[in-house]
């Protein structure tokens, strides 16, 4: 069974890069809005003010100090990875989800 992942910023060539390799890729909105199944979430913690308005109440903070902001897809999406990709390239991304997947301590 393909592992699904969510994006929280849309990036085509992190998306086709994923998709090469077999994943499915979804947005982190469409994960949430529907509750589904994900095996990992991959978000970036871009600064506020570089974030369109329209974005700002997805955007999530550093995740070492920042807000939390009124989703918590930790919580709402159980079991999924949470993988910080900020200045990774589509293939450091890839090869990171990898390994993460790869030492899961649980299967799903």
């Amino acid at each position: 069974m393909n592992k699904t992942v969510a994006l929280q910023h849309p990036s085509a060539w992190v998306a086709a890069t994923l998709a090469a390799r077999g994943y499915k890729v979804i947005s982190l909105q469409e994960a949430l809005s529907f509750r589904a199944h994900v095996d990992a979430v991959l978000y970036s913690s871009r600064r506020a003010e570089t974030v369109p308005a329209f974005q700002s109440s997805l955007e999530n903070a550093d995740i070492s100090v920042g807000h939390r902001g009124e989703w918590a897809p930790e919580e709402a999406l159980p079991g999924a990875i949470m993988l910080n990709i900020t200045g990774l390239h589509p293939e450091q991304v890839a090869d990171e989800l990898e390994s993460r997947l790869r030492h899961r301590p649980w299967r799903t």
